[in-house]
């Protein structure tokens, strides 16, 4: 069965005969497995062409069976940003009840990434003088204007703006 793989952009700028010829290659498959990265942007604008597209769909994730063969519809995105996208209609939620959230890497997690990409894809040395100035930037991310970021309210309400702190 095919993966068919798009982005709530995509099917919004392009409507529901986009949709439609993709679904139509899970049909001649015998059924696949839809998945819409940053589904919220079918509903980005009030009465356009994703908010269509989000109609059609809604009959299809009823069940596995629809006239093109068995999907199975994943939707991803921010978690803020879906919730609007279940706004749209009620039946939404019942379509799409497995909600699984992904949390953010901490600093440490994301400096054990970046060390792992260095040292792997550019064969660069983590260790030593290296480790000590990836070490120094770990603390970079309190600095940068995140959303909540205790240490961004605390500059601000001095006064300052994070723009001063480089």
């Amino acid at each position: 069965s095919p993966f068919i793989e798009t982005s709530g952009a995509a099917l919004a700028h392009n409507g529901v005969r986009f949709l439609e010829k993709k679904l139509e290659e899970a049909k001649e498959a015998g059924g696949g497995l839809v998945f819409v990265d940053e589904a919220y942007q079918l509903v980005s604008d009030r009465t356009g062409p994703g908010r269509q597209v989000l109609d059609f769909i809604l009959p299809l994730a009823e069940g596995l069976s629809s006239k093109y063969g068995p999907l199975v519809w994943v939707f991803a995105g921010y978690q803020k940003d879906m919730e609007k996208l279940f706004e749209h209609n009620v039946g939404l939620p019942s379509r799409f009840p497995l909600h699984i959230v992904f949390e953010d890497y901490s600093d440490e997690q994301l400096l054990v990434i970046f060390k792992g990409l260095m040292e792997g894809s550019k064969g660069l040395d983590t260790s030593g003088a290296a480790a000590e100035g990836a070490n120094s930037q770990a603390a970079v991310p309190q600095h940068q204007p995140v959303n909540k970021s205790p240490a961004v309210s605390r500059y601000r309400r001095a006064g300052d703006t994070s723009e001063d702190k480089f």
